[in-house]
């Protein structure tokens, strides 16, 4: 689901898209959970395999991931509590004893994020955002709302704080310029 946030500010029309998926209103998709492993020291495994589920679920996901040691989780939901684990297996496909099990919550970043645009007295855009320091966010600019005409902006700044600014130097010579944000938690 993407949520849309649409300002008037000096003829200007200000849109924010961020970006995150739903399952329903009250869980949102988290960011992918990256999981790394040693190698088992047993010189016939062929493969391992990672066992994922909510804590409240009997029936576990399986993900095979063959010879690779890491494996990405993709959809894993805020606030929900899952149960994870690895196991190896032989070429007879015989799985070995499952590992320590991790329980993770996913968290979102924090939700008092704002935005701020102003127009600077030489005519350029600045765009100030709060995300969270670990995520990833890419500031883009169109002059049209559709096609694949968003291009990311320049000057983008993230402070200790996750704070963000981004200058926008050609909304001085432009018409109208629409803006969204993008975060992957």
């Amino acid at each position: 689901m993407k949520a849309k946030v649409v300002a008037k500010w000096g003829g200007w029309i200000i849109v924010v898209l961020l970006t995150f998926q739903c399952v329903s209103q009250a869980a949102e998709l988290a960011a992918p959970l990256k999981l790394r492993w040693d190698a088992a020291a047993d010189p016939n495994v062929r493969g391992y395999a990672i066992y994922y589920g909510r804590t409240n679920q009997v029936t576990l996901d399986r993900i095979d991931v063959g010879s690779n040691l890491e494996c990405t989780l993709p959809e894993v939901y805020v606030g929900v509590t899952y149960r994870i684990y690895a196991i190896s297996y032989n070429a007879l496909m015989t799985e070995s004893t499952p590992s320590n099990e991790l329980r993770y919550t996913p968290t979102f970043p924090s939700s008092n994020r704002r935005l701020q645009i102003t127009r600077l007295a030489n005519g350029n855009m600045q765009i100030n955002f709060t995300a969270n320091t670990n995520a990833l966010c890419r500031v883009q600019v169109a002059t049209t709302l559709t096609g694949s005409t968003w291009q990311n902006l320049t000057n983008i700044a993230l402070n200790q704080n996750g704070n963000i600014t981004v200058v926008d130097t050609a909304a001085r010579f432009a018409p109208q310029r629409f803006y969204r944000v993008i975060l992957s938690p």
